[in-house]
């Protein structure tokens, strides 16, 4: 029986696929916080062991030192970027719902941005 969907019966299965989809992201959500504990644990004890590798049947496990930087003062910093010609050290990203409120108030938007738009389906439950 291939019956011909209607809107309706398209929109209620998107609806039912979400909420399935909820689920998941809550189970995903609960085994990565497990996941996340485990880490710290085995961080732990293979400091207290002074070691960097452990491993068990099915995986290994290493510490990695992760670098991090973050901007403390965003004046000097981009003063010095500028400066010293280091633009790839600062990444270019505006701001939407600032530019999205001044291009309301204005009907306008600020020099250098372009606006792209899309249509996009969203659900509300009845």
């Amino acid at each position: 029986m291939n019956k011909k969907l209607t809107l309706g019966d398209k929109i209620d299965a998107i609806y039912h696929l979400r909420e399935q989809k909820y689920g998941f992201d809550a189970q995903a959500k609960k085994i990565q916080e497990t996941i996340d504990q485990v880490k710290q644990e085995i961080l732990g004890e293979m400091e207290v062991l002074k070691i960097d590798r452990a491993s068990g049947d099915k995986a290994s496990a290493f510490i990695e030192i992760k670098f991090h930087p973050s901007v403390v003062d965003k004046e000097k910093f981009f003063t010095w970027a500028v400066k010293n010609k280091k633009f790839e050290f600062v990444q270019s990203r505006c701001n939407t719902a600032a530019i999205k409120e001044f291009h309301e108030q204005k009907n306008k938007l600020p020099e250098g941005i372009e606006v792209h738009t899309e249509a996009e389906i969203m659900l509300r439950k009845k």
